[in-house]
């Protein structure tokens, strides 16, 4: 998305079409505008699913450290399972089929597929909270 915003945002001579501050700072409404229509998909796309609750509890759990353990990812499904969401195992497989969350390296952890739509989800969904 951003080199795409940088890219529209270039003048159109060839001799000028060279990146600057003043590129950028020009590209970033541009990107954040797509990146705002493309995250509104996402949430649509899991609302639709009634996927919401158990997205927004994995988020809630991931917290700063924007990671996971297994029992912290079961603890975070059943919790919106606990609330009429999917079943734990069908809500993980989801949001790892969607891109939501996955296994990164080497180590038995979870990480968000794009953190920044994790803060987007947490901020959309406050009404969703479980009660802990």
């Amino acid at each position: 998305m951003w080199g795409s915003a940088v890219w529209k945002s270039l003048p159109e001579a060839p001799a000028a079409r060279r990146v600057s501050s003043a590129v950028v700072e020009a590209a970033a409404p541009k990107f954040e505008e797509r990146k705002d229509h493309c995250y509104l998909q996402r949430y649509e796309e899991l609302r639709v699913r009634s996927l919401l609750p158990a997205a927004r509890e994995v988020a809630l759990a991931s917290g700063e450290a924007k990671t996971l353990s297994d029992s912290a990812l079961d603890s975070a499904l059943e919790r919106a399972a606990s609330a009429g969401g999917p079943a734990p195992r069908e809500a993980e497989e989801s949001l790892k089929h969607l891109g939501f969350l996955w296994r990164a390296g080497t180590t038995p952890t979870w990480e968000p597929g794009i953190p920044s739509l994790m803060d987007y989800i947490r901020e959309h969904t406050a009404e969703l909270t479980v009660t802990r």
